[in-house]
């Protein structure tokens, strides 16, 4: 029996010492569980997580300073706390760095040729720890190979010898990899070039599709891998190294080790598929795996996890009774406790390039020098400044500022420690900044070395009396001049920001100096000298001897630093305060620095451009970040981590869980509200920049006064943007979401132990996932249909009752672009115009895309409204549509019951819909539905594929539902029916459902029916809407040649019909076996078939091949466009050669001249009966062309593209096929042609004037979206 019958299967757990102990027998009963977690409504970061729970302490087991209990020592304030429980996938989780899975060394593990090793799991892909995932790595002398992750980087690593790591290499993960993701990494160990190649790649599951990340990784030597005696574990460590490295800790759901690339499966264990609780198996390839302690193979799914700041003892007077009621809290609440601001980009940053010396000098106001955070480094003497003044550098804190007085100069001094071993190279690098042009050249940087030829660098600034120049000047031990070099320099090195590197190289028998100044958020610019000797090395920084001129006053200076390299990049984006990193990479880079773990759902490189980082807490930088993009921060429920869902991470989902209002799975109060949050104008200040506005003019909630709006209700807020052009983005974006006109749903509670079946469903949701309510009563909620968004929730759990409240926001808003979902969104092109004109009742257009992609074929996403010329069109199907009144808008005219009574009905509605047909069985028949009225005589071209399709619902789900065919002939005879497969609909949504059929021999009418089958009852009524029989695209000219024709090519699958236009006797061209045929009976003499075009600009593809291969000479096939006659054309001509290749030449002819504009030969040895494809393109005057095999894929680049204007007039497209005099083929020989596609322009059944406006269109009247999608910020 299971739950509710059964207790739920609760388990709470703390983690004392190392080890997590069940304590699930202590917990109270008589208090629930409750735990609450999210985010208050519209903010962008959650609240710390908290959960209740109450625990009985008679013996004081639990109370922390009672040395008598049972964990006394092993607890105390903050100790963590979770509860778990079942219905979660099967998987081996590893809670801590100890828990492992392991299986013995035997002979087939002891690989020493090429490896392919897989593992699939949920790990923290971006820790800055190193993790081990699965390895065959025992002590030094016993190690072969591993994989490993470590601050997102994965690494297959192997030794030849046992100890040192030999081959192998690694590669940076995709940053959007998600938490449960497989990788892999395959080491050809001998590639055959004198090296080894090393790959790495990535997959959703270990059943792939596996996408390789990393290159080709190659090295100059084979490698061997090293035979040892150490287990393969998932996964091993390795403690002899600072700090070690730890197996992962985390889920594993299965594994795989081969020998050879994609060779034997030598290891292969799947914890999916072992009974839970399991600790030893077998796997598919006879592997034995035992699991450590402490790992799991498990289905618990822990809902919350946390820490307990506080053990309150309680008990009753008679002391029977003793408790400890616990709060534990998420990460969340320790991390903004009393956190100190983080340091400034640069501080933070510098130190860990390990510069020989270096000086923030942010010190504060009142200090006397400026302290090191260099280990060995003493402090900096700076004396006659004003500290803590300079603060417009957003990168640091505020510095000192240069304050001479009166026989009081400004010195500086810091002594740098000598390198651990001899330089061949040094530098030395500071911030600084002085507003006003000195009017004489000063030194302003002092450099003092040893051991070398120059002994003192002086470093000038200023104005001579050519002008503003700067200088170095190199002196000896003595304080001769060595080199004086005066560098042309201009005002822009002032009154800004500069960042000066100072360099110094050993350059044979000379010594390479020079220096580079860089404006911050500017572009370097610099100059380098030699000079005869050697360089040594730095010994200080300093002001001149006898202190700085007083004229240098004001000048600020900071974040000093001395390197043993003449090269580093310590200050490259850091002294930019990282302005216009993503907000996601910023987030994964400070929780990396700081050591805290933070998973990112989404791709942190799709995240907005932020501005410079401020000193500030972490949780407040990051919190900054969450808010410029816009998505969800908050933590976790397992492990204790900060968690960011990007705000891209949140558009267009589909929806994670499904409750059916008719089926009670919600629980009162279910009540809508208006939403008090509405803003119609938002005004976005970037942080230390402008301001960008939004205003809602139009509209039921606009500014506009009632009834027309509701009157101005404006905000405000400043982000920390990149640029100041996001502001206008970014407030368009705030006017969206807080303009969303629709109920506001605030909670949804659920009764799970009284619907179980949603359990799983419930355990995989997170914050920021969507919801979806159907079956609402459309008299109070208008659709029927609710999306939301889950902010959070409060659950309180009990061993047989479990209640959760979601805390929700509208999930409208976060539909953006084409969403596969209901309500459907739709793109524009990038540009679209009438191909031809159109009468005012014209029921077909014409549609040319003249920039970007066409429109979409795909059924699914018709209907959708156009505006051409000012009137509203809704394009209804691609291509012809074949039956009527597919919307049932106004009444099921033309639709008639079989087995079943059909009438319109308002009482479903699809979200798109005026109305829908609802069906009723009669309760008799096996089958029956809803029947069209049927197609014209001639509608139907035997052998063509249509589509049949529709959207369908039924209350109660129903196992048998799909669009067919029924197929007439031109007598109205029935031939069969196109039946397809049956299709389970589930209760309560509307699904689409599509079949493609062919049309039998014979079949010149045809009637699409909704059908049920599986005999249903008169309750089981369904409804549909948008059932329609099309083409299977709105190509204006599609052609998969399915007839029977002689004579010649008949009508093609999209309607028009071929005229033959070449030469040759009749029998020449026909129709069968899936192609259209010229037969070259004669030589000399071409044979064209060909439609009238649409349009001058076309884009068409086409198979072509030979049926015998050339003898003689070449055989010829082609596809023609603005073809007048035989004498006047653009072709794309393939010529199959007597060596069996294929040559495409892209040819005019002008009055009967032929010109050749290009060739290509397709990489391909031509085989009888092989189709090439090819494709020509013309748009203006640029035509373009590229040929494959046609069974492969479509390569991306064009092979041929030109330029030529000769011929303008839309005329016939269509083919042409020759073979010369010198051909010796027989006169059966003959060109094929099959799959012609003209893409663009496309044909399209359009219902009209849906806003009442009446006109004829004329061609090229522009064609747009009448209700263009939001576009996403």
């Amino acid at each position: 029996m299971a739950f509710p019958d059964q207790p739920l299967g609760l388990k709470g757990e703390l983690r004392m010492g190392s080890a997590w102990q069940d304590i699930t027998g202590d917990l109270y009963t008589r208090d629930a569980i409750t735990h609450t977690r999210g985010r208050p409504y519209k903010s962008n970061a959650a609240d710390p997580a908290a959960c209740a729970a109450t625990i009985r302490n008679l013996d004081g087991t639990y109370t922390p300073r009672n040395p008598e209990g049972r964990y006394f020592g092993l607890f105390n304030r903050n100790t963590p706390f979770r509860y778990t429980l079942p219905g979660g996938p099967v998987r081996l989780e590893m809670p801590g760095t100890a828990d492992r899975a392991t299986t013995p060394d035997v002979t087939v593990l002891d690989i020493t040729g090429d490896l392919d090793i897989r593992w699939e799991g949920e790990a923290n892909w971006f820790s800055s720890e190193t993790q081990f995932l699965i390895g065959k790595w025992g002590a030094a002398g016993n190690r072969s190979f591993y994989l490993i992750v470590r601050a997102g980087v994965l690494y297959l690593n192997t030794t030849s010898g046992g100890t040192t790591v030999d081959g192998g290499g690694f590669a940076a993960l995709p940053a959007a990899l998600p938490r449960h993701a497989a990788v892999r990494g395959t080491l050809d160990v001998d590639n055959g070039a004198g090296g080894f190649t090393l790959r790495l790649y990535w997959a959703p599951t270990l059943a792939g599709p596996w996408t390789q990340f990393s290159g080709d990784l190659t090295s100059s030597a084979p490698v061997t891998i090293f035979s040892g005696t150490a287990p393969l574990s998932i996964a091993p460590e390795q403690t002899d190294v600072t700090p070690p490295r730890r197996a992962v800790t985390g889920t594993v759901y299965r594994a795989e080790v081969r020998s050879g690339i994609d060779g034997t499966i030598v290891a292969a264990p799947d914890f999916t598929a072992q009974p839970i609780g399991t600790t030893s198996f077998t796997d598919s390839a006879g592997r034995a795996w035992t699991l450590a302690a402490g790992s799991a193979v498990t289905d618990r799914i822990v809902r919350f996890e946390g820490e307990v700041p506080e053990w309150p003892p309680k008990w009753s007077t008679s002391e029977k009774d003793a408790w400890t009621p616990i709060t534990a809290a998420g990460i969340l609440r320790r991390l903004g406790q009393g956190a100190k601001p983080l340091a400034s980009a640069l501080r933070r940053r510098i130190p860990s390039y390990k510069p020989l010396a270096y000086w923030p000098m942010e010190e504060g106001a009142s200090s006397a020098q400026a302290s090191s955070p260099i280990a060995g480094v003493g402090p900096l003497r700076l004396s006659n400044v004003t500290w803590a003044q300079a603060n417009t550098l957003a990168s640091s804190g505020p510095l000192p500022i240069l304050a001479s007085s009166a026989g009081q100069l400004s010195s500086m001094m810091g002594r740098v420690p000598a390198p651990s071993t001899a330089l061949t190279s040094w530098s030395v690098q500071w911030m600084y900044r002085l507003d006003t042009l000195p009017t004489t050249r000063w030194t302003f940087m002092r450099v003092l070395s040893t051991g070398g030829t120059v002994r003192e660098w002086l470093i000038q600034f200023g104005s001579t009396t050519n002008g503003l120049s700067s200088r170095i000047i190199a002196k000896d031990d003595d304080g001769n001049t060595l080199s004086t070099q005066d560098i042309a320099t201009g005002a822009d090195i002032f009154n800004r920001w500069q960042r000066v590197n100072f360099t110094v190289a050993q350059q044979g028998a000379n010594v390479k100096f020079g220096i580079v100044w860089t404006d911050v958020g500017g572009d370097p610019g610099g100059i380098y000298f030699t000079t005869p000797g050697t360089i040594g090395r730095p010994t200080a920084v300093a002001s001149p001897a006898d202190g700085y001129a007083s004229a240098l006053n004001g000048l600020a200076l900071g974040h000093l630093s001395v390197w043993p390299t003449d090269s580093t990049a310590a200050y490259v984006n850091a002294v930019d305060a990282w302005s216009g990193e993503t907000a996601g990479a910023r987030m994964r880079r400070l929780a990396q620095e700081e050591g805290v773990l933070l998973t990112i759902v989404g791709d942190p490189d799709d995240t907005v451009p932020v501005g410079a980082q401020s000193p500030a807490p972490l949780l407040d930088l990051l919190r900054e970040c969450a808010e410029a993009d816009g998505g969800i921060f908050g933590e976790t429920m397992a492990g204790r981590e900060l968690t960011y869902r990007t705000r891209a991470a949140l558009y267009n989902q589909q929806p994670a869980l499904v409750l059916d209002y008719a089926a009670g799975h919600l629980a009162p109060p279910f009540e809508p509200i208006e939403d008090d949050t509405v803003r119609n104008e938002w005004a976005v200040q970037r942080k230390g920049g402008s301001t960008g506005t939004a205003v809602l003019d139009d509209g039921p909630l606009s500014v506009q006064d009632p009834p027309d709006g509701i009157g101005l209700v404006d905000d405000s807020k400043t982000l920390n943007l990149a640029t100041d052009e996001q502001t206008d983005p970014v407030a368009n974006w705030l006017l969206h979401l807080s303009t969303w006109d629709e109920n506001r749903y605030p909670s949804v509670t659920l009764l799970l132990h009284k619907f179980p079946e949603l359990i799983p469903y419930v355990l995989a949701l997170s914050e920021g996932d969507k919801i979806r309510i159907v079956n609402l009563p459309k008299r109070f909620t208008g659709s029927g249909v609710v999306e939301l968004l889950v902010d959070g929730w409060t659950e309180t759990v009990l061993p047989r009752t479990w209640t959760i409240t979601f805390t929700c926001s509208p999930a409208g808003p976060w539909s953006v672009g084409v969403v596969d979902e209901i309500p459907l969104r739709w793109c524009d092109t990038s540009g679209a115009q009438l191909a031809t004109a159109a009468t005012d009742t014209a029921a077909t257009v014409n549609v040319l895309t003249t920039a970007g992609q066409t429109w979409t074929s795909n059924p699914y996403d018709y209907p959708w409204d156009v505006r051409v010329g000012g009137e509203v069109m809704t394009i209804a199907a691609p291509g012809r549509l074949l039956n009527g009144n597919p919307f049932f808008e106004s009444d099921a005219s033309g639709w008639s019951g079989q087995a079943a009574t059909v009438g319109r009905s308002t009482a479903v509605l699809h979200p798109q819909a005026l109305g829908s047909l609802l069906i009723t069985p009669d309760g008799v028949g096996t089958s029956g539905g809803a029947v069209a009225a049927r197609s014209n005589v001639g509608a139907v071209v035997p052998g063509a594929t249509y589509v049949a399709s529709m959207w369908a619902y039924s209350p109660k789900g129903w196992s048998d539902l799909r669009p067919v065919i029924d197929w007439y002939d031109a007598t109205n005879t029935f031939l069969s029916t196109g039946l397809g497969s049956a299709v389970a609909v589930p209760a309560g949504q509307w699904t689409f459902l599509q079949q493609s059929l062919t049309a039998p021999a014979n079949a010149s009418r045809a009637s699409v029916r909704a059908r049920h089958g599986a005999t249903p009852t008169a309750g089981d009524v369904w409804y549909v809407w948008g059932v329609r029989l099309t083409q299977p695209k709105a190509s204006f000219l599609l052609d998969s040649f399915g007839r029977t024709v002689t004579g010649s090519w008949g009508v093609s699958d999209s309607g028009p019909s071929w005229s033959t236009v070449g030469g040759g006797s009749t029998s020449d061209y026909s129709v069968g076996s899936g192609y259209g045929v010229h037969t070259l009976s004669t030589t000399e003499t071409s044979r064209r078939t060909a439609v009238t075009a649409a349009h001058a600009d076309f884009d068409v593809y086409a198979d072509i091949t030979t049926s015998a291969l050339a003898t003689g000479d070449s055989l010829y096939g082609a596809v023609t466009a603005r073809m007048l006659d035989s004498s006047n054309m653009y072709m794309l001509r393939s010529q199959f050669s007597t060596t069996n290749t294929v040559v495409l030449s892209l040819r005019k002819v002008v009055a009967d001249v032929t010109t050749e504009l290009g060739t290509y030969t397709v990489p391909i040895t031509h085989v009888a009966g092989q189709f090439v494809r090819v494709r020509f393109q013309g748009r203006g005057t640029t035509l373009r062309v590229k040929g494959w095999l046609a069974s492969s894929a479509e390569p991306s680049d064009w092979r041929i593209e030109v330029t030529d204007a000769a011929i303008s007039g839309a005329n016939q497209i269509g083919t042409r096929s020759i073979r010369t005099a010198s051909n010796t083929n027989a006169a059966t020989v003959q060109i094929r042609y099959d799959n012609v596609d003209v893409i663009n322009p496309q044909v399209f059944t359009v219902i009209r004037s849906r806003n009442n406006i009446v006109k004829a269109q004329a061609a090229g009247a522009d064609v747009r979206l009448a209700y263009p999608a939001i576009v996403a910020l």
